[in-house]
């Protein structure tokens, strides 16, 4: 079973994963494609539209995307997801993908659940991205932010689980030498609990002398 969440933890959570999409919105159609199979045309710009996400893509069947990260069911988002679905077609003159991210099963329940069928209400099945389902999806490919959000999926499982996951991450991080390495490094300690800094402070002890200059500043331990 995860880690319970508090509304403190979902709130950084959250946070970070919107502010990697913003930074990065192409990782979203990459995620997709990854779990999916399906490869939707990259994303080229983002931006913050009441409370989620808009991203707008370039050709192919898809070209905007609205974006959420729910940590926790919503009833609101029932009725206000298809309305912002609405209010961003008639504007954008096409139609477009609702996209949920989430690591919850309480959440995953709920988007695919009944509460969701037409029948009981607005016309609206988002796409469904459980990413806690999917983390060995997410660190195939051997890239930094995909195992960035392999490591945000799993930092609620056991200790072991997230070990593993999180040497992957480190090891994708030192071969790519990322430019975002320290900032990665940083977001994910700011989600909580002493796992993840203990993890890598083992990590820190296996590496040596291998440890890269910026190891220090991302740990904020004086190195």
């Amino acid at each position: 079973m995860p880690r319970p969440l508090t509304g403190q933890d979902a709130a950084t959570a959250r946070g970070f994963l919107c502010d990697l999409f913003l930074r990065h919105s192409s990782l979203v159609t990459r995620i997709i494609q990854v779990i999916t199979g399906v490869r939707p045309p990259g994303s080229v710009a983002a931006y913050p539209i009441e409370g989620e996400l808009f991203l707008r893509a370039e050709g192919g069947s898809a070209p905007w995307y609205l974006v959420s990260v729910q940590l926790f069911p919503d009833p609101d988002k029932f009725f206000s997801w298809p309305r912002l679905w609405l209010e961003t077609a008639a504007a954008e003159r096409d139609s477009g993908w609702m996209v949920v991210f989430t690591d919850s099963d309480d959440v995953a329940a709920w988007v695919t659940g009944p509460r969701f069928n037409p029948r009981h209400g607005p016309s609206l099945r988002p796409l469904l991205m459980d990413l806690s389902e999917h983390v060995e999806d997410l660190l195939r490919p051997r890239e930094p932010l995909l195992s960035a959000v392999a490591v945000w999926a799993a930092r609620r499982r056991p200790l072991a689980r997230l070990q593993a996951v999180a040497a992957q991450f480190v090891d994708d991080l030192l071969r790519s030498e990322h430019s975002e390495a320290v900032l990665l490094l940083r977001g994910l300690l700011s989600l909580g609990g002493p796992g993840l800094r203990m993890i890598l402070e083992e990590i820190e002890d296996q590496l040596g002398e291998r440890v890269p200059a910026w190891w220090g500043k991302a740990l904020g331990d004086g190195h």
